[in-house]
């Protein structure tokens, strides 16, 4: 994008947006394509307190990438809301930007509404009463639930990822118009 009557911050902008966008959908990417196949070799009980370690370092690493990728998204939406539509696509970089800026926090309601019932609050349950009781412990479900529940929770997570990856190409095609 030219900067040309722009603030001077626009290039940090797109730098941070962009780079932290795609760091951010690879890492939680990373958990599904890394992280869940290892989980899945372990004793059940060891697979949901993996599981649960895991989710817990997302929850707590993830969301200062999803603010600073919004934010810097925004900024650009906002900056480039007087630019004209590009002359190769038939959209302007402020819809790219302001497209961007909504897709990462998208994450948030679809954690909440889809992943958290149907799996996150069974599998946080089942960790729980993992570490509560010896190795071996009844989780209240068979393996083969619990194997289930991880393959439907990893693709999930790839939808989150998905939002993000996405969030991180609309940015860098504006950048670029």
């Amino acid at each position: 994008m030219a900067t040309t009557g722009m603030p001077a911050l626009v290039p940090v902008a797109q730098i941070v947006g962009i780079t932290s966008s795609a760091f951010l959908a690879g890492m939680i990417a990373s958990i599904s394509y890394i992280g869940i196949p290892t989980m899945a070799l372990a004793p059940t009980d060891t697979i949901v307190r993996q599981w649960k370690t895991t989710f817990n370092i997302g929850k707590a690493s993830a969301p200062p990438f999803a603010v600073t990728c919004a934010a810097c998204f925004g900024f650009l939406a906002y900056s480039a809301r007087a630019l004209p539509r590009s002359r190769t696509l038939p959209v302007s970089p402020f819809a790219l930007y302001t497209a961007a800026a909504l897709a990462i926090p998208a994450i948030v309601p679809y954690t909440l509404i889809v992943m958290e019932p149907a799996a996150n609050r069974k599998l946080m349950h089942m960790a729980k009463t993992a570490e509560a009781g010896p190795s071996g412990t009844d989780l209240g479900a068979s393996d083969a639930d619990v194997q289930e529940l991880l393959r439907k929770w990893k693709g999930m997570n790839l939808v989150r990822a998905a939002f993000v990856g996405t969030g991180a190409v609309l940015g860098a095609v504006a950048s670029l118009l």
